[in-house]
């Protein structure tokens, strides 16, 4: 398999340009996504294709360590790894909400990510690029999938990002969320 390393700049936190960049450069039909602070159990790639289907995107879960390396007690249930379980969840269609994406643990088709235009490279700093995403995708009329009981990963402590853009990125989240929009200006349709 060809590894392709795309790279930029470590001038504060510009995840929505990398991915932007990174999936502009991928070949494959279906992209999961991580962060680099998370540790992926070792089935995790298993578990997103068990459940992938077109039409869909997933949505995982973490698992926050502590700073002795720890799982926060809240999070023992996202350790747990059940096939059955983890199917049926999966195909379990409660009301979706978008406090529930992680764009740490995410995975959608290609095809779908190019529909919407990737993401909103306005959103600049920590905070709510992968939430905005998902209203795109929802609104261009691609369904949820939850992740649980599978596709474990382990989120390394670290001390939080500067939250100064939060509130900024929230406002363009909510434009999109009022506006049922499926597109973003300023997203991948530059590097394709």
């Amino acid at each position: 398999m060809p590894l392709i390393h795309v790279w930029h700049e470590d001038d504060g936190f510009r995840r929505t340009i990398i991915l932007n960049k990174a999936i502009a450069q991928a070949s494959g039909d279906y992209i999961i996504e991580i962060d680099g602070d998370v540790i992926p159990e070792r089935h995790f790639i298993q578990d997103h294709i068990e459940v992938m289907k077109k039409g869909f995107f997933v949505c995982g879960s973490r698992v926050m360590l502590q700073e002795d390396g720890s799982v926060r007690p809240s999070h023992y249930v996202n350790l747990m790894r059940i096939g059955w379980l983890r199917n049926a969840i999966a195909n379990y269609r409660p009301k979706f909400s978008v406090r529930h994406v992680r764009g740490c643990n995410l995975a959608f088709w290609r095809e779908d990510f190019v529909s919407v235009n990737g993401y909103n490279e306005d959103i600049v700093g920590w905070g709510h690029e992968d939430r905005e995403f998902v209203f795109r995708l929802l609104f261009k009329g691609v369904k949820e999938k939850r992740l649980k009981f599978g596709g474990v990963i382990k989120h390394i402590y670290h001390n939080a990002p500067s939250m100064g853009s939060k509130s900024h990125n929230y406002d363009l989240q909510c434009q999109t969320e009022n506006n049922r929009s499926t597109w973003c200006a300023n997203g991948v349709s530059k590097y394709l």
